[in-house]
């Protein structure tokens, strides 16, 4: 047993002094941490990137006044008058973020209203 012993010291030894092993145990925490706060970094830039706009294809004529009411400095709803197809244009050209898709059977509880966006 101890003949067992005796190698596996020696070669724990023999890793533990290698440079490689050295290296790595010093600059790998290093090298996370980096990695990590570029991820953060980038994340935050993302978030204060500005305004966010929001096309508004409405087809009962009443919602999207209320919407565009309720803008702010984030997010700002723009009624559409173009088509879908040009509203769809818009939004994949990187000129708005998104649009909502607000049917007219919704006033009367069908239907549903829609986001879409490049997300």
């Amino acid at each position: 047993m101890s003949r067992i012993w005796i190698v596996a010291k020696n070669e724990f030894l023999k890793r533990v002094r290698s440079r490689w092993f050295v290296l790595t145990t010093l600059l790998g925490p290093i090298a996370l941490i980096g990695f990590f706060a570029v991820i953060g970094f980038v994340s935050v830039k993302a978030m204060e990137s500005g305004e966010r706009v929001v096309m508004v294809l409405d087809a009962t004529g009443v919602l999207a006044d209320s919407l565009e009411a309720r803008s702010t400095k984030e997010l700002t709803f723009r009624r559409a008058t173009a088509p879908e197809d040009s509203v769809r244009r818009t939004v994949l050209r990187g000129d708005a973020d998104g649009y909502i898709d607000i049917p007219a059977t919704v006033l009367a509880g069908e239907g549903s209203i829609t986001y879409y966006s490049m997300e």
